[in-house]
């Protein structure tokens, strides 16, 4: 009889373990970007309020996020021309810096001159 028992309450306590688990994995679905803060606070236990500020935690990571991908992105378009090896930019580069270069530096608004 003991052993029912202990059995019912393991397979409650396990059924109510999946359903929590199904649950938190819903929540997490709808964000794409669960990793970070958001997810720290999350697992410390969100109830109710505190929801709210899992979200908001989560949208200003992914906006951060947004941020320094679109720049990064800009950085390496700028750069790919270093890397073709179809032509000879960095010679170019080279060139247009020995052009432009006074006592071995190049002035900030010839830079962009100098990198093409």
């Amino acid at each position: 009889m003991v052993t029912e028992i202990s059995q019912e309450l393991k397979a409650k306590a396990i059924a109510k373990a999946k359903q929590f688990s199904q649950e938190l994995k819903a929540e997490l679905r709808q964000f794409s970007w669960s990793h970070g803060h958001a997810t720290r606070v999350l697992s410390g236990g969100a109830e109710g309020g505190s929801i709210a500020l899992v979200t908001r935690a989560m949208r200003q990571q992914r906006a951060q996020l947004d941020q320094t991908r679109s720049s990064t992105h800009k950085a390496l378009e700028g750069l790919k021309f270093i890397s073709n090896g179809k032509t000879n930019s960095w010679n170019e580069v080279e060139n247009n810096f020995y052009k432009l270069a006074k006592d071995r530096f190049v002035h900030r608004s010839d830079f962009a001159k100098c990198i093409g």
